[in-house]
């Protein structure tokens, strides 16, 4: 690089995929780990940068790939960009602490001190006035609505599963998808969402394959289904959280050629990631995938109907 810059994302596209690798970044007169990856299987690995070092060199420092051959065929990298407006918009924050600094930048790269500054971050009011009328089998839950801004709706659950599953909304669509792997153009990671029956995604049949969904905006995802063209046997669901992509269910001896997975627990995330790892054929293909977004929109009532006799617990957010 010409110059220092803060990093944002390493996309590598591989010629021969490396298994474990190293990225590490110059700074303070040595060589700084940014990542260390042991068991890769990507043909193309993206990396977010979570780091605070300002660099103008970069190293890729491989250690094992999946043949005798180390290549490389692209690097794509993103580096911050600064800010000119008096002013910036975090948004759709967890609820938490978040601390942020700013630095001013010259023409000459130099950087002034930080002004540094702790914002928090509330998480919704709890519903008022949660009520239970018990009629027979059935039972009627009312609230309060809650009036501030950004509110988009209310979950229910009972005894910690959601119940208002007629409510729920399928979001597929509105996410951009893409794929470790294609067979060709005509089979890309698009077609698994066009909700066109003739078409699907395809992997290039060359081992294990992950297929991502990202939203623009975290979503409360709780279930996928997806409908087979090669039917994967086994392969893990995974939601990304920060910086960690971690596992939701973990799917061994499929035979289905449509799968209908609902989460133990419904999930805040802005991406869902299928890790497929064997199936009937060498490929693996998704004629269409759905995603469904839990919430209850600004209604203030729910009918639980046809319970069995027990003791039940349930509870709004």
């Amino acid at each position: 690089m010409s110059k220092e810059r803060y990093l944002d994302s390493l996309e590598i596209k591989w010629h021969s995929i490396a298994i474990d690798y190293q990225i590490l970044a110059w700074s303070g007169g040595q060589w700084n780990l940014l990542a260390d990856v042991k068991g890769n299987t990507q043909a193309i690995a993206r990396h977010d940068i979570a780091s605070d070092l300002k660099t103008d060199k970069l190293r890729i420092s491989i250690i094992k790939t999946t043949g005798t051959n180390y290549g490389i065929r692209e690097v794509v990298l993103d580096v911050e960009s600064l800010i000119t407006d008096l002013s910036y918009s975090d948004c759709a924050l967890r609820a938490g602490s978040y601390a942020y600094a700013i630095t001013a930048e010259n023409i000459l790269n130099c950087e002034s001190e930080a002004v540094v500054l702790q914002a928090v971050v509330d998480p919704p009011e709890t519903p008022n006035g949660l009520r239970a009328a018990v009629n027979g089998p059935d039972v009627s839950l009312t609230w309060e609505h809650n009036q501030e801004p950004g509110l988009l709706g209310y979950l229910v659950l009972r005894n910690g599963m959601i119940v208002n599953k007629e409510q729920l909304n399928e979001v597929a669509a509105e996410g951009h998808p893409s794929a470790s792997s294609q067979y060709n153009v005509n089979n890309n990671a698009d077609k698994a969402i066009d909700r066109d029956p003739n078409t699907f995604w395809r992997s290039d049949g060359k081992g294990p394959t992950t297929f991502t969904l990202k939203f623009d905006a975290p979503k409360v995802i709780s279930s996928v289904r997806m409908q087979y063209v090669y039917v994967a046997y086994d392969y893990q669901i995974l939601y990304r959280e920060g910086d960690k992509w971690i596992s939701i269910l973990d799917v061994q001896a499929n035979r289905q050629a449509e799968v209908n997975h609902e989460f133990s627990y419904p999930v805040w995330t802005d991406e869902i990631r299928i890790q497929f790892l064997s199936g009937a054929t060498q490929y693996f293909g998704i004629r269409e995938l759905y995603l469904e977004e839990s919430f209850l929109g600004l209604e203030k009532a729910l009918l639980d109907a046809e319970l069995s006799e027990g003791d039940l617990t349930s509870s709004t957010r």
